[in-house]
């Protein structure tokens, strides 16, 4: 059996966190509380997100930019969860980074939006999904994972 730690946690853009990071955890036991929309499902849906790329029910399409004032998406931001885990005393390091494409097109004047695409790095290594998903699998199963 394996033994995980998670040491730090970080949040950049991500629903409600603007920037966050969480790096005090103890590698026995931790408890996350706090009033109602603290933060503390946020937490849990930015790692699983970071992780699988699905949200605490299972949704890989939901929202996970903040909004604004009007409860409007911001745009032109990225948004970015990273963490470092201890896995059997070797530190592993995670980033999923969502990222806004831009492109100028010829002989327009601004630049217009093309969609979103998502870095995923490993050990400070881009990697592409497939390679991802393989070494989050070998840390855990996501159904286990979500059990514990």
């Amino acid at each position: 059996m394996k033994n995980i730690v998670l040491k730090s946690l970080e949040l950049k853009n991500f629903k409600s966190f603007r920037h966050a990071k969480f790096d005090d955890f103890n590698e026995k036991e931790n408890f996350i509380h706090g009033k109602n929309g603290a933060g503390k499902s946020t937490l849990f849906d930015a790692f699983l997100w970071l992780l699988f790329g699905k949200d605490a029910n299972d949704r890989k399409d939901y929202e996970i930019k903040p909004l604004d004032e009007n409860n409007q998406v911001q745009k032109q931001i990225d948004v970015e969860v990273h963490a470092t885990l201890l896995i059997n005393n070797e530190e592993v390091t995670l980033s999923r980074i969502y990222k806004e494409k831009w492109q100028k097109v010829k002989g327009a004047e601004e630049k217009t939006f093309k969609g979103h695409e998502t870095e995923l790095i490993f050990n400070q290594v881009p990697v592409s999904l497939k390679e991802f998903n393989a070494k989050v699998a070998e840390i855990s199963e996501e159904s286990l994972f979500k059990l514990i």
